[in-house]
């Protein structure tokens, strides 16, 4: 038995030693490994910076939005009241400059109209026969057989005549050009948005019958901003816009006076008559209009990419700072202006300095980074 125990201390040590040598192995694989990943840890990350893009003033885009309207829309109706006898259009009718729209009923005026005929007539024959009197009187006269005096009063009978002659005429245009105002024409080439009134209605002086908007050009009103308003030139073409769709459109006026509710001044464009035809454009559409404005403020342009969100309102941009080891420094920027992919900035920045300009949310204060210079784009130049 002595010989079994002492057969199997051997085996035993000799299992002791190979555990303790796979126990060594593991540890060694483990140091191994531990330090390969420490040293990946301390790969710095690569980034790309670019010069800041300074400036001493920046352009942005203000948008404004107008309204488009007719160039000439009215209500129009009879200067005179009466009864309305004929109505020779209705809603939705086209019509040019001079047609006639509606009639009114005239029988009464044709009737005033013979009245003032005779009158007329009647004062001629008087002026005829005054005349006539005063050529008898004035050979009277210098025969001796008459006196001055009643030549004097010839001549002021002859010039009463001529007043009533010229009396009379005068009402007899004033009837005339009261039948001719009877007949309602159309003021401008327009199409009739409403009819008020229908045949047999008896209406007063100066009362609605159709309301009616010009065709043909446009305007387009725009309220604007005073220090906006002077960027734009008289006569020159803009386009405005619907959308993705363009029109030209000529600045016709800019309004004198502000408006007292929004402290706004009115431009208005004159669009082509073709363009506004063809797309259909109706009074109460909405157009824009792009207007370029120089804005004195001292900044950089960078990409959109290069801000991140800071505290309190800010952004924050990460600059590099070259010592034995390159890394980032967090500073706190004010965005001014930004088209939605460009910013112009001012905050603490310098002309020197560069700044990370993607890949800024996998980044924090002073952390290790490698390099990658690449140009910045002509920011300006975007806008």
């Amino acid at each position: 038995m002595t010989d079994t125990v002492s057969g199997s201390k051997p085996a035993f040590w000799s299992l002791v030693a190979v555990c303790f040598a796979g126990l060594v192995i593991l540890l060694f694989l483990s140091g191994v490994g531990k330090a390969q990943s420490e040293q990946t840890a301390i790969i710095p990350m690569t980034v790309e910076a670019s010069d800041l893009n300074w400036q001493e003033s920046f352009n942005k885009i203000q948008r404004v939005v107008g309204r488009v309207e007719a160039t000439q829309q009215a209500n129009v109706g009879f200067e005179l009241g009466g009864l309305i006898a004929n109505v020779f259009v209705d809603d939705g009718a086209v019509v040019k400059k001079g047609d006639v729209l509606a009639k009114l009923d005239t029988q009464i005026l044709k009737s005033q109209l013979n009245q003032a005929t005779a009158r007329v007539e009647r004062a001629e024959a008087q002026a005829t026969l005054a005349q006539s009197s005063l050529k008898r009187i004035q050979g009277l006269v210098a025969a001796k057989v008459e006196s001055q005096q009643r030549l004097e009063e010839a001549q002021e009978s002859l010039q009463a005549a001529s007043a009533s002659v010229r009396e009379a005429q005068a009402n007899l245009q004033t009837i005339q050009v009261n039948i001719d105002k009877s007949v309602l024409l159309a003021p401008f080439d327009a199409e009739i948005l409403s009819r008020f009134i229908d045949e047999g209605t008896v209406i007063s002086q100066g009362q609605p019958v159709f309301e009616m908007i010009a065709t043909g050009a446009q305007d387009v009103r725009l309220p604007m901003p005073a220090d906006l308003v002077r960027n734009l030139t008289l006569g020159e073409v803009y386009v405005l816009k619907d959308g993705n769709q363009g029109f030209e459109g000529v600045l016709k006026s800019i309004g004198k006076q502000r408006r007292l509710a929004t402290r706004t001044i009115d431009a208005v464009f004159t669009l082509n008559e073709n363009e506004s035809t063809a797309f259909a454009m109706l009074p109460g559409d909405l157009l824009t209009l792009d207007v370029k404005v120089t804005v004195e403020e001292t900044g950089a342009w960078i990409p959109v990419a290069a801000l991140s969100h800071g505290v309190r309102g800010l952004w924050n941009i990460y600059s590099v700072e070259q010592s034995d080891t390159s890394k980032v420094v967090a500073r706190a920027v004010e965005v001014l202006y930004s088209d939605g992919q460009f910013a112009f900035i001012r905050g603490a920045i310098s002309p020197s300095m560069q700044v990370v300009v993607s890949g800024t949310h996998r980044l924090a204060p002073g952390q290790r980074v490698a390099v990658k210079v690449v140009a910045g784009p002509d920011f300006a130049e975007q806008i």
